[in-house]
């Protein structure tokens, strides 16, 4: 790589940092109005809405990106590749039949807690999970094991194929 294209990918690099921020505060700005305007349950309910669709939404970008829906391996990974995206850091490990997700750090933290809303970004996500999940892989389940948010050394979503009856 010559000197120029290394910049230019710093340049990227910063900007997609900065627009990840940007992306932030227009959600919690967007809570705001909504609080301010019909009130805090109303806000909540919307929130929980908005971070449903975004599970639906991005089940539909996997679907394109032919996860393998039957794969707890392959929707960890996908979820992953996500979450970098996001400027999150994270990493999938087995345990067992199920693949981990943990979460190291995440800039939504940070965000929820500059915007008056200490540790509640754990719902939000919790709803993208199984929102995406479950119009994605019917046999496929996710759970919270552990949330950042809540103290927890880490964030950590386990992916493991349900248990058929």
């Amino acid at each position: 790589m010559t000197i120029q294209e290394n910049k230019r990918q710093q340049k990227l690099e910063r900007d997609w940092k900065t627009m990840i921020v940007i992306s932030h505060d227009f959600f919690h700005s967007w809570r705001r109005a909504v609080s301010e305007k019909y009130g805090d349950a109303a806000m909540e309910q919307l929130t929980y809405r908005f971070w449903e669709l975004i599970g639906q939404n991005t089940a539909a970008q996997y679907k394109k990106g032919k996860v393998d829906s039957a794969s707890a391996e392959q929707l960890a990974r996908a979820v992953a590749r996500s979450s970098e995206i996001m400027g999150e850091t994270v990493r999938v490990e087995q345990e067992g039949d199920a693949w981990l997700l943990i979460h190291d750090a995440c800039p939504w933290i940070k965000s929820y807690q500059q915007a008056g809303y200490p540790g509640q970004c754990r719902s939000g996500c919790d709803k993208w999970f199984s929102a995406t999940v479950a119009e994605l892989a019917s046999g496929i389940a996710v759970e919270t094991t552990a949330c950042l948010a809540d103290g927890d050394k880490w964030c950590i979503r386990k992916f493991y194929t349900k248990l058929t009856e």
